[in-house]
């Protein structure tokens, strides 16, 4: 590739100058239909093998439509929805409610309708598709939706804003040159990503098997095991004991919340009070301190919760049952937490692994609800989990530690490659639709 000799001003401040013989135009003066699905909900068919296909935004996110799991409906009910847009291969479909800017082209031949989410773009002879499909991933929109409203943050993005979108038009023969280059490079490097996430997954698989491996076996693979009489902890070193939580905790206690819910509980509150939504804010930390909401001295007086010392391992017995981080600071929760409290007998940091590794699957599995599924407290005290000495635990705690922050940071660093491959084959279409780069045909 190289750079177009001969520019213009595209008369477009935020485009800068295109190749000279390249045009600006507005997509809805390109195409010959931008209109949406049908805006009522259709009567959908049980049979997932008759009936006519009915697309959803939740059904363009693969490359491939799954047939197995999209919605049915009547030929009656297609027939009246396709007087409004009727889908046909060399199409491009645009999402533009919820999750807006993911396209695709109509690649097959089987009769499809389509819901009010997804927006039907039929291009004229002069307008090949799968360029205008790498228009949208470039990133060339998103600088055209208003102001502090990217495509990740719209939620509705009109007709009428579609079919206003500036589309930089080179001649159909470039068009089709820059997207078989683009077919190879991006092929390329979306393999290159494929293969990064999935070295992700193996880091995550690893982590897992580690953990439960060493918080069940220890670190002395050479000494005599035993049967733990507990189907999911299997063979145990020998003289390690099986116990209780209630009998090794100091206390195991649930959060609470106040019996009303009045201005004064909440204003000028100052005392940390966790919610399970307070975990997003710490996803790669073992330790939570703050909350997004503080309760008030007489909101905390009117509940059952407790303050918890530093140290205390706190773990969601609600809704995704089974997460768990320790306190760095006194702080409160509510009935959406198991709270232990470990201090003679029982690590922390080795009681976090356990629930961190399997224990926290083992209560998700035993919970019980109508409303929402959730586990009790008396369940969490009988449960009973592999106990070393103290000063084994101790160790083992350490050992992770160091193997945890090792696979952090190779997390980090295959991360950091994720996301400049991401920038760097959005940069590259965005270059090449723009004519920022030349492609020779």
């Amino acid at each position: 590739m190289t750079n177009y000799p001969v520019l213009k001003p595209s008369g477009i401040v935020w485009l800068g100058d295109i190749p000279k013989h390249w045009k600006v135009e507005k997509l809805k003066y390109i195409s010959k239909l931008i209109n949406d699905g049908t805006h009522f909900t259709p009567q959908y068919l049980d049979d997932t093998e008759g009936g006519i296909v009915f697309l959803r935004v939740t059904d363009i996110h693969d490359r491939f439509i799954d047939l197995q799991t999209v919605k049915r409906i009547s030929l009656e009910e297609h027939e009246e929805i396709n007087r409004r847009c009727n889908p046909e291969r060399g199409d491009l479909l645009l999402s533009k409610n919820g999750t807006i800017g993911l396209t695709k082209v109509i690649d097959w031949d089987f009769p499809c309708s389509l819901f009010v989410s997804l927006c039907l773009i039929k291009p004229l002879n002069k307008l090949n598709s799968y360029f205008l499909d790498y228009v949208f991933k470039s990133g060339l929109i998103d600088v055209q939706l208003d102001a502090g409203s990217k495509a990740t943050t719209v939620t509705n993005l009109h007709l009428e804003k579609i079919r206003e979108f500036q589309i930089v038009l080179p001649l159909i023969q470039e068009q089709n040159a820059i997207t078989h280059y683009l077919d190879q490079v991006t092929q390329q490097i979306d393999e290159a990503l494929r293969l990064k996430k999935e070295q992700l997954e193996q880091l995550d698989t690893y982590r897992k098997t580690l953990i439960q491996e060493t918080v069940t076996k220890g670190l002395d693979k050479n000494v005599p095991l035993s049967k733990s009489g507990v189907d999911w902890i299997g063979d145990v070193p020998k003289h390690w004991k099986i116990e209780r939580l209630k009998d090794i905790c100091d206390d195991i206690l649930s959060g609470g919340t106040p019996k009303s819910n009045v201005i004064e509980y909440w204003e000028g509150g100052h005392i940390v009070w966790l919610s399970p939504t307070d975990f997003q804010d710490y996803d790669d930390s073992d330790y939570v301190g703050n909350s997004r909401v503080k309760i008030t001295n007489i909101g905390y007086a009117d509940c059952s919760a407790k303050l918890l010392p530093v140290g205390t391992v706190i773990m969601t017995s609600r809704a995704s049952i089974g997460l768990a981080k320790i306190s760095s600071e006194i702080l409160c929760t509510n009935q959406g937490f198991m709270n232990f409290i470990c201090r003679a007998k029982l690590n922390n940091k080795f009681l976090l692994y356990l629930i961190n590794s399997f224990l926290g699957f083992k209560f998700q599995n035993i919970a019980t609800g109508t409303t929402f599924l959730e586990i009790s407290r008396r369940t969490v005290k009988q449960e009973k989990i592999p106990l070393p000495t103290f000063d084994e635990q101790t160790a083992i705690v350490n050992f992770l530690d160091k193997k945890m922050e090792q696979i952090a940071r190779l997390k980090a660093n295959i991360k950091e490659q994720i996301t400049e491959l991401e920038a760097y084959r959005k940069s590259l279409i965005y270059e090449c639709v723009t004519g920022k780069r030349q492609v020779i045909l």
